[in-house]
């Protein structure tokens, strides 16, 4: 149970600094791109995370 909250914990770190760095993104360039780049490096997160439940 121990490993399964470190891994919540650390996601919670993951998706809270993307997303500082999304808006911030967002904010200097103001573009359509940053928005599927985002997407992009959620969907990588995700897929890594189903792998290591796997483990």
């Amino acid at each position: 149970m121990e490993n399964n909250d470190e891994h919540i914990f650390y996601n919670l770190i993951i998706l809270s600094i993307l997303t500082i760095v999304a808006i911030i993104f967002t904010e200097v360039l103001n573009n359509v791109k940053v928005i599927y780049y985002y997407s992009v490096i959620l969907g990588i997160v995700y897929i890594f995370n189903l792998k290591l439940r796997k483990n």
